[in-house]
């Protein structure tokens, strides 16, 4: 039966959401099954019967998967609503109209809104947020069957299709909300941070360096003009102004800072402190479960873990690896990507030839550590999924684990698997050797810094052409991965 659930959800989704949410449908056409197997069964008609009854526990588990999908879309259809009504949200005007352009087309609101002037097309604007949030959300391919004329509404959509689209809609309605109103700053208006900026800067400008120029073309746009700054409402145009005329291109953060005044220290600063303690905390939290995990480990263990000893003909050759690299190969047997990429990047072709190098290998303390370890790890990925989510309105999806059996001297282990982070060996990558370069180039600029997420990772893992690409197989890539799950809680 558990099967025939799985069949009936993979059935239904791919069906519109007028049939995957046909409860009634299925509901009457389990009853009809029943009358029927009730009927051959007196008849003595066997196997019509079995027939019958075999559809009737088809319909049954088609309705009760019809009845959770009802259920997912009425979450979607409020999460839309509650945006649409929410009188005290300002939505800047382009960001406005899409969101209910993409309404009245999911025919969720009567009327279509008033295009503004010069408002960017919705691609372009969506070009834009996945370059500043460091996503890869292609809003194309639906909006292209939205605006078709023969689109009759969100019914015709699949449930995967209507989800992208709110997705698209709350990105839409989270980064245009947060244009006028900064949420880190317990809800204060920008407007009000600006003026308080502003004034330190006038204050602040007698005070600063004279720099003598000569102007030979118009006064904007030189060296330390940032056309991103200028983006900013309120006081951005003036700061890229300041910037040329300072050259702030080429000073230290702390130092612009001291120049935007002390308002802009205590806005900026203030709250970076207050989170750099709280990671802090929660990072010395993190490695202490960290050491309590590898604590099975005696020192004489973990000494000998960097000593080659283990033997593997690989796509380059016999090369010899350390228990900490056997480890690390488990600790990408948690789920099919990792696995695909670990084999891929050895040369291995046979997955099962790799993963009897595990078995003989592994203890069933190393497999009870990696399990741990995959637990720790995961543990972090509904927080980055929740800050993403209220930061920007984009949903990130995990990858699935994969459950699996070993034995270990006669003893049968049952593993649930999980999320190992992709990183790749610079040693044995040029491509991932040039991005370690950049990673820490951007970690040591002197100058102005972009701030994302952090979470690059996500993206390198769904790239299909690094999937050949060696993987670096050092435990220290879970330290890694725990400084940047616990980076922005």
């Amino acid at each position: 039966m558990k099967m025939m659930k799985k069949m009936a959800e993979q059935d239904l989704a791919g069906r519109s959401i007028a049939e995957a949410c046909s409860y009634n449908t299925y509901v009457t056409r389990e009853k009809k099954a029943a009358k029927l197997v009730d009927k051959m069964v007196r008849a003595g008609k066997w196997d019509v019967a079995m027939v019958q009854q075999e559809a009737r526990f088809t319909s049954a588990a088609l309705a009760d998967a019809a009845k959770k999908n009802q259920e997912r879309v009425n979450k979607l259809l409020n999460t839309v609503e509650k945006q649409l009504k929410a009188r005290s949200v300002k939505l800047p005007k382009e960001e406005r109209y899409w969101h209910r352009q993409l309404a009245y087309l999911l025919h969720l609101i009567p009327e279509a809104p008033e295009r503004p002037e010069e408002c960017p097309d919705l691609k372009d604007i969506f070009t834009g947020l996945n370059e500043s949030l460091d996503i890869d959300f292609n809003i194309g391919s639906i909006y292209d069957i939205i605006t078709q004329e023969s689109f009759t509404g969100y019914r015709s959509l699949t449930i995967a299709q209507l989800e992208e689209v709110v997705n698209a809609m709350t990105v839409l309605y989270k980064t245009g909300r947060d244009k006028f109103k900064m949420k880190s700053f317990d809800g204060m208006l920008i407007s009000d941070v600006v003026d308080e900026i502003l004034e330190d800067i006038h204050n602040n400008t007698g005070k600063l360096p004279s720099v003598e120029t000569k102007a030979v073309m118009d006064d904007k746009g030189g060296i330390g003009y940032s056309d991103l700054l200028a983006k900013i409402p309120g006081f951005g145009e003036s700061l890229s102004q300041l910037g040329q005329q300072y050259e702030l291109s080429m000073l230290r953060p702390e130092t612009l800072l001291k120049i935007l005044g002390k308002s802009a220290h205590k806005y900026i600063m203030g709250i970076y402190d207050k989170a750099a303690v709280d990671e802090g905390r929660r990072m010395a939290e993190a490695i202490a479960e960290l050491s309590k995990i590898m604590s099975v480990y005696s020192q004489k263990e973990k000494k000998e873990m960097k000593k080659k000893k283990y033997k593997l003909e690989t796509g380059y050759g016999m090369e010899e690896f350390s228990k900490e690299n056997v480890l690390c190969m488990a600790l990408n047997y948690g789920n099919e990507i990792n696995w695909l990429r670990l084999c891929k990047g050895l040369g291995v072709e046979d997955g099962n030839y790799l993963r009897s190098f595990l078995d003989e290998n592994m203890t069933k303390k190393d497999w009870l550590t990696v399990q741990a370890l995959w637990d720790h790890i995961g543990k972090y990925w509904k927080d980055t999924v929740k800050v993403e989510q209220e930061l920007n309105g984009v949903t990130l999806k995990g990858v699935e684990a994969r459950g699996f059996w070993v034995t270990v001297n006669g003893e049968l282990l049952k593993l649930r698997g999980g999320y190992y982070p992709i990183v790749y060996n610079p040693e044995k990558s040029t491509k991932a050797a040039e991005q370690t370069v950049d990673e820490a180039a951007k970690r040591t600029m002197s100058g102005a810094q972009v701030l994302g997420t952090g979470r690059g990772f996500t993206n390198a893992r769904s790239e299909a052409k690094n999937i050949a690409r060696p993987l670096a197989l050092q435990l220290d890539v879970v330290s890694s991965i725990l400084s940047v799950n616990t980076n922005g809680k």
